[in-house]
């Protein structure tokens, strides 16, 4: 995987389960009670890059955290494993006790058998902290931190002096409540008295739902031929396995233990103070966060046919996944039609460019998160309806010293589709740069603070550059237009 899904996907992979602070099954602030179910969409509904790193196999799943307290340095005791498996053997203590009962139910619930040994244990907001600065440390170089700063900066998604590493800790320590590792087949709720609360409860189910998805389907290959495929089916694959824990922890398994909603939305209340986000997290890698969970759900609950309907037929997605989150965003275009992205490539642009410029970046938006990067300028609506005739897009970051320049390619469904995201792309720029467009046959050039745009669309295609020059500009159109 490349670009700026990197540190994203890495802290996905580090922790491809976890449970945020969101009183929803989200990773937004926790002011929202959590949903019962939720509900299929009308018809349409989200890309943008997803910001981490991606080696790491964990997944962080958001739920409501407990409030918080005074939290110890380290793990004061070994994992337990869980005794509802296969050879089990009687449960050591109530807590314990209660675990495997969590473990049975989840598994009865969500139809598949615990096929081997479920261990959990608790780590302290801490600890959490520290494992992700450790796993980032290793993972997400120097060199891919600067690569996604920039493409971040340079399309407006993020400001130019953003620490995303600093972020990402932040945002993952202070937002995770719990989480599965594949590589370890170990699950953590975050704790720091090592209680299990109604939070917790709610929490380890999700997680059950993750070890048991894993058993049965196993994450790790499933992840492993999305990322070989490129960054917008990862984020699909991900939408898949969060939305299936998340309608399992919010809908099946609230539904059959309705007391929990009580003390759960105390709890909510109780620690609202403790958990907000980061201040200035940048709607990118905050809508990107929450998708897996949000419109996951609603993927997961329209496959399913309805919130009481048959989970072999999500059981049997894993075995054909979606392949983009155009797919998740509208299940019928997974569901009826199969509608498959075009595969696009943006040329070598090193020959044209000239000496001393390099590649630092080639990557894709999908279209969610292009719908997402026109939220940054245009209402909802309009960029939701700018980025649904999505079929293919693939952009690339040359750099010479603080020079830049930007290409990005797309392809939509018509030659309609195309005018519209066109526009609202020019639209996009003329209000972040402050600048107007002019017609020059075809092709549309905006000169605003050192930086050249050009746009133009030929037919179902839309080609886009930014450079600092216009010389350099419309050469690289060029070569994306022969």
């Amino acid at each position: 995987m490349t670009g700026y899904l990197r540190a994203f996907a890495l802290i996905l992979a580090l922790l491809m389960s976890a449970c945020s602070t969101g009183g929803n099954d989200t990773a937004t602030s926790p002011t929202h009670a959590p949903t019962v179910a939720a509900q299929a969409p009308a018809t349409s509904t989200d890309s943008v890059p997803t910001a981490g790193p991606t080696e790491a196999r964990a997944t962080p799943t958001f739920v409501p955290t407990e409030p918080s307290v005074e939290e110890s340095p380290a793990v004061t005791t070994a994992p337990r494993t869980a005794t509802a498996t296969p050879a089990a053997k009687a449960p050591t203590n109530s807590q314990d006790a209660r675990f495997d009962s969590i473990a049975r139910e989840v598994s009865r619930l969500r139809g598949l058998p615990i096929r081997s040994e479920i261990r959990e244990d608790y780590l302290t907001r801490d600890q959490l902290r520290e494992r992700l600065e450790k796993d980032l440390a290793e993972e997400y170089k120097p060199a891919d931190v600067e690569a996604d700063e920039r493409v971040l900066a340079a399309f407006g998604l993020a400001p130019e002096n953003i620490d995303l590493r600093k972020l990402y800790v932040d945002l993952y320590s202070g937002q995770i409540s719990g989480l599965y590792d594949p590589e370890t087949q170990r699950m953590y709720v975050i704790s720091s008295g090592r209680k299990l609360n109604a939070l917790g409860e709610l929490t380890y189910a999700h997680e059950v739902t993750h070890a048991l998805q894993d058993q049965h389907f196993d994450l790790e290959k499933l992840a492993e031929q999305a990322e070989k495929r490129d960054d917008d089916a990862s984020l699909a694959l991900q939408s898949l396995v969060e939305g299936d824990a998340s309608v399992l922890q919010y809908g099946d398994y609230l539904r059959t233990n309705p007391d929990l909603r009580d003390d759960i939305l105390q709890a909510i209340q109780e620690e609202q103070q403790d958990a907000q986000l980061p201040a200035n997290v940048p709607p990118i890698i905050q809508e990107t966060l929450t998708f897996p969970y949000e419109q996951g759900a609603i993927f997961v609950t329209t496959v399913r046919g309805g919130i009481q309907g048959s989970w072999k037929n999500v059981d049997a997605v894993y075995r054909d996944p979606p392949t983009s989150t155009e797919q998740i965003l509208h299940p019928e275009k997974y569901l009826q039609a199969r509608d498959e992205p075009t595969k696009v490539q943006v040329p070598d642009l090193a020959p044209t460019l000239g000496a001393g410029w390099k590649k630092l970046e080639e990557n894709m938006f999908g279209e969610f998160q292009s719908r997402v990067l026109l939220e940054g300028q245009l209402d909802l609506g309009d960029a939701k309806n700018a980025a649904a005739g999505w079929d293919g897009d693939e952009f690339a970051l040359y750099t010479r010293g603080e020079q830049e320049v930007v290409a990005w390619q797309t392809v939509w469904d018509s030659t309609r589709d195309a005018e519209e995201f066109a526009a609202a792309l020019r639209y996009y720029d003329e209000s972040r740069f402050g600048g107007e467009f002019s017609e020059q046959e075809g092709v549309y050039i905006l000169s605003a603070k050192d930086q050249i745009a050009a746009v133009r669309q030929e037919a179902d295609r839309v080609h886009y550059v930014l450079a600092p020059s216009q010389e350099l500009a419309t050469n690289v159109l060029g070569v994306l237009t022969k």
